[in-house]
C-alpha cells in the first residue's frame, strides 16, 4: 500500500506521521525548488518513509522524534527511510528512540541501497535506548539498531548523548558506531534476593526465641 501526501512547504511541517506496517509514506516537497526541508515532529511506525525526488534532503530538527513501531512497545518494528538518492540529517535536538525487546529482538532503523545516499548524525542529536526485561539472563553482542550497510549509503557523524532507559539489571551497556551500522551491547542478570543485614537477622532471631518462650510458658502453666 502506498500513501502519497504532496504538501506545500507552508503546511508540510504541521504534525506527526505514523506509518502503518507495509505502507509507504511518500512526502512530496510541494514544488521542485523545495530541495531541503526541516521536520520537527514524529515519524513512527513499521513502514517506509520515502523522499521522492533525487538529491533532496530531510533534516530531523529540534523536537523531531524518529521511532520504529510504537512508543515503549515490544513490537520489534522496522522503520525504513529511503529515496532515489536520499539525504537525511539527524540534527541537534532530534531524538531517535529504539526498543530492545529481548536478547534477539529489537527495533531497527533501516537505510537501504541507493546510488548516492548520506545519513548524517549531529553531535547534539539524542539516541534513546529503551530496555525491556529479557526472559532470562544473557549477553547481547553487536545487536543492529541502525543498518546503513548497503551499497551507495554513507553514515557519518556520531551521537553526543545516548540514554539507556529502564536499565536495572543491565551491565556493560554500550552503543558502537561502526561507520555503516549502530550496534548495541549489554548483559542482563536477573536480580537475586537481597542478603539480610545483621541487625535484621538479630531481630528475626529474637522474635523466634520469643515465640518459643511463650509456647513453653503456656505448656508449663
Amino acid at each position: 500500500m502506498k500513501v502519497d501526501r504532496s504538501l506545500s512547504l507552508s503546511n508540510w511541517d504541521t504534525g506527526n506521521f505514523a506509518i502503518a506496517g507495509g505502507a509507504t509514506l511518500q512526502q512530496g516537497w510541494g514544488n521542485g525548488n523545495d530541495t531541503a526541508i526541516t521536520y520537527h515532529h514524529t515519524i513512527s511506525g513499521s513502514g517506509t518513509w520515502t523522499i521522492p525526488q533525487s538529491g533532496n534532503k530531510l533534516t530531523l530538527g529540534s523536537g523531531a522524534i524518529v521511532r520504529p513501531g510504537a512508543a515503549n512497545a515490544a513490537d520489534a518494528a522496522t522503520l525504513t527511510l529511503q529515496g532515489p538518492s536520499y539525504n537525511y540529517e539527524f540534527a541537534s535536538g532530534s531524538d531517535v528512540q529504539m526498543d530492545i525487546t529481548g536478547q534477539s529482538t529489537n527495533d531497527l532503523l533501516l537505510f537501504p541501497t541507493s546510488s548516492s545516499a548520506v545519513v548524517t548524525i549531529d553531535s547534539g542529536a539524542v539516541l534513546d535506548v529503551n530496555l525491556f526485561t529479557p526472559s532470562g539472563n544473557g549477553t547481547i553482542t553487536n545487536m543492529v539498531l541502525w543498518d546503513a550497510n548497503y551499497t551507495g549509503v554513507t553514515l557519518t557523524g556520531s551521537y553526543g548523548t545516548i540514554n539507556y532507559n529502564n536499565a536495572a539489571g543491565w551491565t556493560g551497556l554500550s552503543v558502537v558506531e561502526t561507520g555503516n551500522q549502530i550496534l548495541f551491547n549489554g548483559t542482563y542478570t536477573a536480580g537475586s534476593p537481597p542478603v539480610p543485614e545483621p541487625a535484621t537477622l538479630l531481630l528475626v532471631g529474637t522474635g523466634v526465641l520469643g515465640v518459643f518462650g511463650y509456647i513453653r510458658r503456656r505448656r508449663m502453666s
